[in-house]
């Protein structure tokens, strides 16, 4: 039996070779010269080849849908669940808005907040009653009718500051000084009149006690806000500010913090291909691979390599003796540095293009990570098909889609062949018969069935690039 399986992957047969083996055979059987064109016979013959090329196309179909490499959407996500290694869903950014209104003050589930930095929105996911139990900040009035020798205190977390009222003090008095008696660190205080606010530094929640003789006018309380869209949105301190959905009672809200959690985007194929292929590595003990695969799994990277050079020469793709080469397409740069330093083997130099000053802490001092970008390379793409009338109007616009969408999730260090593109090609929309597809360096332009990508460049495909002559049969 023919195996079809070949280092390229699945090489399936295509209708003119499955209709030209069919007139070879019967020929050869009935020791008779078939006429195709016009004939009963080639009209029978054109459309059993046909239909046994769709069923071709369906074993490539499940081919691709079983490899992790060329599998989309939720083939993929099932070619995952054979080794553990779940897609990353999407998540949401997750930031802590401080609400400040009367004490009792009701804010619905779904409550509305805007980011005035990108007027992203920003909602609650459960009710929220706004209490003293739970503040970071209060505003105390102290009452008319002061008496004199009446004890006014504000006790927070057991730290009591007070004072006596004397002959004659008002309000103001009062409240003034109270507010110079306040000495409790980490808390700050403001007056106005006959009101102060008192708030913690950290933002950290704290329970207080005052005196009967002053009223709690309004509390700040804390939650949890989560972004509206999916991915990761920047929403800087003091800027969720703008309140959608107003609610009885609040007067203020805003963040005083940086996002507590980023989101992100629903991971990508080529973000999962990356880091389920190098998962296995991370286990490992191979040193160059366990680093590939994390800089792999960095977020925004599309595709990472590792080179590295234990010999005394210089190495035939240029490294320095006793040295390693970092190559990542996408991605920070500092969380790309942030990696190599935490996984570097030590004693060995990395070598690279681009160089990153990484902080370290622990010492106050910087430390050079090096590591380099791939070089992209254009590519060309001659399309030749035949088609039938059932190919749609847009066909070659779509067959151009599919060819740049598959080319580009290729990444570095992964020759460009044109059989791979095949079955994108044939799933992408109906009516194609035959497919004849070539490649070019944009840079030589010379076309071949396969192009040869280092490990450090990488294929790009522009559809302007990629061009498509349909003949009709």
């Amino acid at each position: 039996m023919t195996s079809y399986m070949t280092r390229e992957g699945l090489n399936i047969k295509r209708q003119p070779q499955i209709l030209s083996e069919m007139v070879k055979y019967i020929e050869s059987k009935a020791k008779v010269k078939i006429v195709l064109e016009d004939t009963l016979i080639g009209n029978y013959l054109e459309s059993v080849s046909f239909q046994l090329s769709e069923v071709w196309e369906g074993v490539q179909s499940a081919y691709d849908a079983s490899n992790p490499d060329s599998a989309e959407e939720k083939n993929l996500d099932d070619c995952g669940l054979n080794s553990n290694i779940i897609r990353l869903e999407a998540a949401k950014t997750k930031v802590e808005a401080a609400l400040t209104g009367k004490i009792g003050t009701k804010i619905p589930k779904e409550f509305l907040l805007k980011c005035v930095a990108n007027n992203e929105l920003f909602f609650n996911e459960n009710e929220i009653i706004l209490n003293v139990n739970n503040c970071i900040e209060f505003s105390a009035k102290i009452n008319d009718g002061i008496l004199p020798s009446k004890e006014y205190f504000i006790n927070i977390n057991g730290k009591k500051i007070s004072y006596t009222s004397k002959a004659n003090d008002k309000p103001v008095d009062v409240c003034r000084n109270l507010v110079s008696l306040f000495n409790i660190d980490n808390y700050k205080i403001i007056q106005s009149d006959n009101f102060y606010t008192i708030s913690s530094n950290d933002f950290s929640v704290f329970l207080p006690y005052i005196s009967e003789n002053q009223t709690l006018d309004k509390v700040t309380n804390k939650t949890m806000f989560s972004a509206k869209n999916d991915g990761a949105i920047i929403c800087p301190p003091e800027t969720l500010n703008i309140v959608v959905s107003p609610a009885l009672g609040l007067s203020r809200a805003t963040n005083n913090e940086q996002a507590r959690s980023l989101g992100r985007l629903r991971e990508s194929d080529i973000e999962y291909r990356a880091r389920r292929s190098g998962a296995s590595a991370i286990i490992g003990q191979n040193v160059w691979q366990a680093l590939k695969a994390k800089l792999a799994d960095v977020r925004g990277v599309s595709s990472a390599d590792v080179i590295n050079n234990d010999s005394d020469k210089v190495s035939s793709e240029g490294l320095p003796p006793h040295s390693y080469q970092a190559i990542v397409e996408g991605g920070d740069d500092q969380e790309i540095a942030a990696v190599i330093f935490n996984n570097k083997p030590s004693g060995i130099p990395c070598v690279g293009s681009v160089r990153v000053p990484y902080y370290i802490p622990k010492t106050d001092q910087y430390f050079d990570i090096y590591f380099s970008r791939p070089s992209d390379v254009p590519i060309l793409v001659k399309i030749e098909l035949i088609v039938t009338n059932n190919f749609p109007e847009n066909g070659d616009i779509i067959v151009r889609e599919s060819v740049s969408k598959y080319g580009n999730s290729l990444g570095i260090n992964n020759n460009i062949i044109d059989q791979k593109f095949y079955g994108s090609i044939f799933a992408s929309c109906i009516g194609i018969i035959n497919i004849n597809l070539s490649l070019a360096k944009k840079s030589d332009g010379i076309y071949k069935k396969e192009i040869k990508i280092s490990r450090t460049e990488y294929a790009t495909f522009s559809l302007n690039e990629i061009m498509v002559i349909k003949n009709v049969q």
